[in-house]
Formats: structure tokens, sequence, C-alpha cells
């Protein structure tokens, strides 16, 4: 069984008091990102730990916030979005190089793979439609 969470935070946040055009102005910014992942997933051995099944799953919740200040008034918006995906598949283990066939489907999100604790190096993806093949290289 594997495990894993990220969470992450952004910010812009800035001022000027001159448009474009030279015009003494104020103007502000004041743009901020959060985001949380948490993915959870089993991995049984098949054949000699060569060989490999996979499920996960994976949860996704952003939420975005944009304000810009002028001197006339304010313009900003409020966004949250949140993704459900999972993946069903096989892992096979060569040496240094690990291969992955997996199939994946979600909610609101784009058919990307799920990382399921493969090392990261060099990795290559095909995707054909919700069937996904990459290749990772570690060494």
């Amino acid at each position: 069984m594997f495990v894993g969470a990220r969470l992450g935070y952004a910010m812009v946040d800035g001022a000027t008091q001159v448009d474009a055009g030279g015009t003494p102005s104020s103007e502000s910014i004041d743009d901020t990102q959060a985001d949380l992942r948490l993915t959870l997933g089993v991995r049984q051995p098949l054949y000699r730990d060569k060989l490999r099944f996979i499920a996960s799953g994976r949860g996704d919740v952003l939420r975005i916030e944009t304000n810009t200040g002028f001197d006339t008034g304010d313009n900003g918006d409020t966004a949250t979005l949140t993704v459900a995906q999972y993946a069903i598949g096989l892992e096979a283990v060569l040496a240094n190089v690990t291969l992955d066939l997996a199939w994946l489907a979600g909610e609101e999100a784009a058919v990307v793979p799920v990382p399921i604790g493969v090392p990261s190096g060099a990795r290559r993806t095909v995707e054909l439609d919700r069937l996904v093949f990459s290749a990772a290289v570690s060494w």
C-alpha cells in the first residue's frame, strides 16, 4: 500500500503607481492559489516483484482567488475545483527500467499518469484515450 500528499501555496502581490501611458494611477494585485492532493493505492506483486498489479486513487482540491484593485474599483474572482481520478494497471520492473500500463478515469481532470512511487528520471508517456503507457529509467 502507498499513500502520498502534497500541499501547495502560491501568492502574487504587487502594486504600481504609473500606468502604461505614464499617467499617475494606482493599481494593486493580490492573487493566491492553494492546492491539496491526496493519493492512495495498492501495489500487489504478481511475479517475483517483477510484475505488479496497481490500483490507485487521487483527489485534488484547488482554490484560486484573484483580486486587482484600481483607483476606480476592484476586480476579483474566486474559484474552487475538485478532481477525482483513479488508475488500474500493471507495472513491470526490469533492472533500472520501470514500465507502466494503466487505464485511467476521472472527473474534471486531464488524463495524466498517477504518480505510483516510481523513481524520477527519464519518463516518457503515450496517451491513448484513457489507456496510458509510461516508462521510467533510474540510475
